[in-house]
C-alpha cells in the first residue's frame, strides 16, 4: 500500500496463532465458517513516482468517480491506490495508505464496526475552513460536537418529521407544477436543473428555517446566485491553469493565486456566510419576540381540527399543531442536547445551516434532475409510473399515505439513485495506531478506505473478497425487469452528455471533469 509492510504487518502475516486475527476482527473467530488466514490488501494499478495514480484517475472521459468505477471493474472491489492530493478534498494519506472499497460484503462489515472504521480526516482538511465548518457532514466521528448535533437534529429527519413537513413540500411542489405548465404552454424547452435547484432550495428554506424564499416564482435570490458563482469558480480552481495543475493541493493553490480564483472563492464564501448568519439572526429574533410565528412568510396552514390545536399557540402557523416537529433552525436554537443539557454553540448552528442550505438543496435537485432524465429515456417506465400514480391517487390530491402505496415509483427512485448517486464516494479510516483486519485482509494503521458508491452500484456481478465463491452483485435491471442497455460507463457518459459542470466545497464534481471530493455531487446534464 504505497510502501514496504510494517513490522506489525509482517508479524501478523507470519504469526500462525489464529487468535491474532480474532483479536482484530471478531467475525474471523473459529466456528463461524470464516477462514482465519489473513493476506495483504491487493494492489491496484502501479503508481508513478511523485505522481501516484494520476494517469489512472484523470482524463477527458470523466471525473474521479468514473475513473474509480472503471478501476473497480478491472481490479475488483478492494485494491490499493495513490490518489493525488488535489483530486479529493480529504488527506487520505494522512495516517497511512489509501484503498478503494466497492465490495458489498466488506463494506457491510466496515459499517458493522463503527468503533474501528471512522471518519477521521475532516479535522485535517481544508473543507473545515469553508462554509461547512463543523457541520454534520464535516465533523469526524471522534469529535463530541458531531454526536451532540446529531442528537439534536435527528428527530427532524425521522419519519414523523417527514410526515409533518409533507404539506409544506406538497405546497412547493404545486408551485413547481405551475412552472412546468406555464413554460410548457409557451412552447419553450425547460432547463430542469436550475428550476429544480430553486424548488429544493425553497423546500429547505421552509422546513429547515421557516423561511419562504419564493425563488421558484422569480423572487431574486442572492444566495443561489452566489452559490452558482462559487460552483463555477471552484470548478475552474479544480481544473487549474492547464494540464494536471489542479490534481495536487500545492499546484492548485498556486493556480488559484495566479488566476485570482482563490480570492474570488473567499469573497463569495464570506458573502454566503453573512447571509446564513442573517437567516439565523432573523430566526433568533422571531423566537425571542412574543407570539412571533417561526414560519415567517409562509402561507397559512389548512385549518386544523380542535384536537390538533394547541390552545397556547397562534392560529394559522403550521407549528401551532400539537406534536409538530420544529424546523431545524428552531430546534438548534431551542432544543438542548438530551445528554449534556447544552444548546449547540452559535458558530456550529451557522455551520449546520450552511450545510443544509448548500448540500441539502444541491444534491437533491441533482438527484431529481437525473430521475426525470432517466424516466424520459424510458417510455415504458414512464407509462408504468403514470399508471401507478393514477391507480393510487387518481385526479385527487396526493397524500402522505399514498406515497407508501406506490411501490413501482419507489423502485424507480431507488434505481435512479443507484445509476446516479449524488454522493459518489465517502471515506473511512482505520485506527492510526493499530493494525486491524477487514474480512481476511490485513489493514495497516491509518489506512483510508475510499468507498466508491458508483463502483459498487455499477458492478454487473462481483466476486467478493471475503470468500472465494462468486456472489450476485446489485441488481442491474430496470424496474420493468429489463436489463439496463449499454455498459455502466456508457450509461454514465450518456447521463453526463452536455453537462453544465458544477463544483462546490460540499463538494460537486462534473462527470465531464476531473473534479471530485468525498461527498462529490455529480453534475446533471442541462436537461431539456
Amino acid at each position: 500500500i504505497g510502501g514496504p509492510p510494517t513490522a506489525v504487518m509482517d508479524k501478523l502475516l507470519s504469526d500462525t496463532n489464529p487468535k491474532k486475527a480474532e483479536d482484530t476482527n471478531p467475525s474471523m473467530a473459529k466456528g463461524d465458517g470464516v477462514s482465519t488466514e489473513v493476506v495483504p490488501i491487493p494492489s491496484g494499478p502501479p503508481p508513478l513516482p511523485f505522481l501516484g495514480n494520476l494517469r489512472d484517475l484523470t482524463g477527458p472521459d470523466g471525473g474521479l468517480h468514473e475513473h474509480i468505477t472503471r478501476l473497480v471493474s478491472e481490479y475488483g472491489g478492494l485494491f490499493s491506490l495513490q490518489i493525488p492530493s488535489g483530486l479529493i478534498n480529504l488527506p487520505t494519506a494522512k495516517f497511512g495508505g489509501t484503498v478503494v472499497l466497492a465490495d458489498p460484503e466488506l463494506l457491510g462489515e466496515l459499517f458493522q464496526r463503527p468503533d474501528v472504521f471512522q471518519k477521521r480526516l475532516f479535522k485535517h482538511s481544508a473543507i473545515r475552513q469553508g462554509l461547512g465548518g463543523q457541520g454534520l457532514f464535516t465533523t469526524d466521528d471522534d469529535e463530541p460536537i458531531h454526536d451532540q448535533a446529531a442528537r439534536v437534529l435527528l428527530p427532524a429527519f425521522s419519519m414523523r418529521g417527514m410526515q409533518e413537513y409533507f404539506e409544506m413540500i406538497k405546497e412547493t411542489t404545486a408551485v413547481l407544477q405551475q412552472q412546468f405548465i406555464e413554460q410548457g404552454a409557451a412552447g419553450a424547452a425547460v432547463d430542469l436543473h436550475p428550476l429544480l435547484s430553486r424548488y429544493t432550495f425553497d423546500i429547505i428554506g421552509k422546513v429547515g428555517f421557516g423561511r419562504d424564499f419564493s425563488s421558484l416564482t422569480g423572487r431574486p435570490c442572492s444566495f443561489l446566485d452566489r452559490f452558482q458563482e462559487f460552483s463555477e469558480s471552484s470548478l475552474r480552481l479544480q481544473q487549474g491553469i492547464g494540464g494536471f495543475s489542479g490534481a495536487f493541493k500545492t499546484s492548485k493553490a498556486v493556480a488559484g493565486l495566479v488566476t485570482g480564483e482563490l480570492a474570488t472563492s473567499k469573497r463569495i464564501v464570506s458573502q454566503i456566510e453573512a447571509e446564513v448568519k442573517a437567516v439565523i439572526a432573523d430566526k433568533k429574533s422571531l423566537l425571542a419576540g412574543e407570539g412571533g410565528c417561526p414560519f415567517k412568510g409562509a402561507a397559512p396552514a389548512p385549518a386544523p381540527s380542535e384536537a390538533e390545536i394547541d390552545p397556547a399557540a397562534a392560529g394559522g402557523c403550521p407549528f401551532a399543531k400539537k406534536g409538530i416537529v420544529k424546523d431545524m433552525a428552531t430546534r438548534m436554537l431551542t432544543e438542548p442536547d438530551p445528554e449534556t443539557g447544552e444548546l449547540l454553540p452559535d458558530d456550529n448552528i451557522v455551520n449546520q445551516a450552511a450545510t443544509f442550505l448548500i448540500a441539502g438543496h444541491d444534491s437533491t435537485s441533482t438527484a431529481i434532475t437525473m430521475l426525470l432524465y432517466h424516466v424520459a429515456q424510458s417510455p415504458d417506465v414512464e407509462e408504468r409510473v403514470y399508471n401507478e400514480v393514477m391507480s393510487v391517487v387518481g385526479d385527487g390530491p396526493i397524500t402522505w399515505d399514498a406515497l407508501g402505496k406506490m411501490k413501482y415509483c419507489t423502485q424507480v427512485v431507488k434505481e435512479n439513485l443507484r445509476l446516479f448517486s449524488p454522493a459518489a464516494q465517502f471515506v473511512k479510516t482505520s485506527p492510526p495506531d493499530q493494525t486491524v483486519t477487514l474480512g481476511r485482509y490485513v489493514v495497516p494503521p491509518g489506512t483510508s478506505f475510499v468507498c466508491s458508491t458508483w463502483g459498487l452500484h455499477r458492478r454487473m456481478s462481483t466476486r467478493t473478497h471475503s470468500s472465494s465463491t462468486p456472489t450476485a452483485g446489485p441488481t442491474r435491471t430496470r424496474p420493468s425487469g429489463r436489463r439496463t442497455p449499454g455498459s455502466p460507463s456508457a450509461t454514465a457518459s450518456a447521463a453526463a452528455s452536455g453537462s453544465s459542470s458544477r463544483s462546490s466545497s460540499s463538494a460537486s464534481a462534473s462527470p465531464r471533469s476531473s473534479a471530485s471530493s468525498t461527498s462529490a455531487s455529480t453534475s446533471p446534464p442541462s436537461s431539456r
